[in-house]
């Protein structure tokens, strides 16, 4: 999204979807003919990996912040496209809607690598950086490597910075060395999270599950016009004010159930559609149209979002994958309501 009064400024889809998020999103759980094994209500679609580690949790249950509530621990062993296998630490009967919620993520060969900006200099970037170390999939970029973020302690402050773009969040660091180290750990590791969403792809393309996106922007005066002014890159541009029509044809051969992601520089990741979980079935051969607003928000003349859009042959429900904005202040760009 850009300001009609600036220059050109080139950007990615921009979406805002003012529906709450969830304070942590879990997965629901089914118990299995073993009591060894459960099976997970989300797959390769979800971006579920086969290591990663899960809790779970009595149906119900709305506060997983205390682990000994936890029934029990489960390992990933086999994920399918909208399901995945997990086995569990010790024998114990699952009951049928108990509720998972991932405690480790099994990035595999996919690493978020992390810049410390004069880390050398400052005693608490130092602690962070070493803090960061013990997650496998943290890597720490060298100077001249690329990276994902940045981080540079400076005027006070933490600064996290993406290289695509710009300062994502200030975190100040005159108090408690612990906090902070912590509150950067968790800002970090749900980057991770985010550059994780984003790198989801099916592994394996089928005839079966295929749909055809068409864009175009509406301007405030009601006129068409393509997004893509520049023919080199796959970027859509829109303007403040303009409505983003997003049309969505099925070329399946069978019925497809379909999720449309945002994933915003604020390091949000939420559902546009469908709303609160509802499964929306679009027909073989079927088209549907989305209408999305946009505006600017103050002091920015661009922002950058991802929309993603998921589609499979089986019910799915992707709100296992929100999480709320990691930076002080809105950087979204799209009203769906």
């Amino acid at each position: 999204i850009r300001d009609t009064s600036r220059g050109l400024v080139g950007s990615e889809m921009c979406i805002r979807d003012s529906h709450r998020v969830a304070q942590q999103n879990y997965v629901v759980v089914k118990p299995t003919d073993s009591p060894k094994e459960v099976t997970l209500e989300a797959g390769q679609v979800h971006g579920i990996t086969k290591g990663s580690v899960f809790a779970i949790y009595p149906p119900g249950t709305r506060d997983f912040d205390a682990p000994q509530a936890a029934l029990a621990i489960a390992k990933v062993t086999s994920v399918y496209p909208a399901q995945a296998l997990a086995r569990l630490e010790t024998n114990r009967k699952i009951p049928t809607g108990a509720r998972a919620v991932e405690r480790e993520h099994n990035y595999g060969d996919k690493k978020l690598f992390v810049f410390y900006e004069n880390a050398d200099q400052s005693a608490k970037l130092k602690t962070i950086r070493d803090a960061l170390k013990q997650y496998n999939f943290i890597h720490t970029a060298q100077t001249g490597e690329a990276y994902h973020l940045l981080l540079e302690h400076t005027q006070g402050n933490i600064l996290i910075e993406a290289a695509d773009s710009g300062v994502v969040a200030r975190i100040d660091a005159r108090g408690n060395e612990s906090e902070l180290t912590n509150r950067v750990i968790d800002d970090v590791t749900k980057w991770a999270k985010w550059y994780g969403v984003l790198s989801i792809k099916n592994p394996n393309p089928s005839k079966k599950v295929r749909i055809d996106i068409a864009v175009e922007a509406i301007t405030e005066r009601g006129a068409t016009r393509s997004p893509y002014a520049h023919v080199t890159r796959p970027d859509a541009e829109f303007y403040a004010g303009e409505t983003i029509s997003l049309n969505i044809k099925s070329q399946s051969t069978r019925d497809l159930y379909f999720h449309v992601l945002n994933l915003s520089t604020d390091g949000s990741v939420e559902t546009v559609y469908p709303k609160d979980g509802r499964t929306e079935r679009l027909p073989k051969g079927g088209t549907t149209t989305l209408e999305l607003s946009t505006f600017l928000p103050d002091d920015y003349s661009a922002v950058t979002d991802v929309i993603k859009v998921i589609a499979s042959t089986s019910r799915f429900d992707l709100r296992f994958l929100e999480q709320r904005p990691l930076t002080r202040g809105e950087k979204r760009a799209i009203d769906t309501d």
